[in-house]
């Protein structure tokens, strides 16, 4: 991308601060620059994550069904897919084990939304 700039939108990529670290920067090439910005964040990867689907980027990790699962109360009798971690015999279920490794939310959503937000105002 740094390769063909400038452009006339901009682009963010979400990296590990350094290979031995699970905190997040943002690494910005704002419209018409050349040159990335990086921006430190108070963002972490999960522990559990290795990486994002494509249907977990507009899911906030609260979503009532997507999530995580931190808005459930004991006696919702609802799923959260983002939280569910299925355990049995094979074959049993109709969706395929991978099917529930996939990651359902953006535990970065809140940094994505920011950009949206500040992308309206302008």
């Amino acid at each position: 991308m740094e390769a063909t700039a400038p452009h006339n939108y901009g682009a963010t990529i979400l990296r590990n601060r350094n290979r031995h670290s699970l905190a997040i920067d943002a690494v910005r090439l704002p419209p018409g620059q050349v040159d990335f910005v990086t921006d430190e964040t108070d963002l972490a990867w999960p522990l559990s994550f290795y990486s994002l689907s494509h249907i977990a980027i507009p899911f906030p990790p609260d979503d009532m069904l997507y999530g995580d699962g931190r808005n459930r109360v004991d006696s919702d009798p609802g799923i959260a897919f983002g939280k569910m971690s299925p355990r049995g015999e094979l074959g049993v279920l109709r969706l395929s084990s991978d099917y529930f490794l996939r990651t359902r939310y953006n535990p970065f959503f809140r940094l994505q939304a920011e950009y949206i937000n500040d992308w309206l105002a302008d």
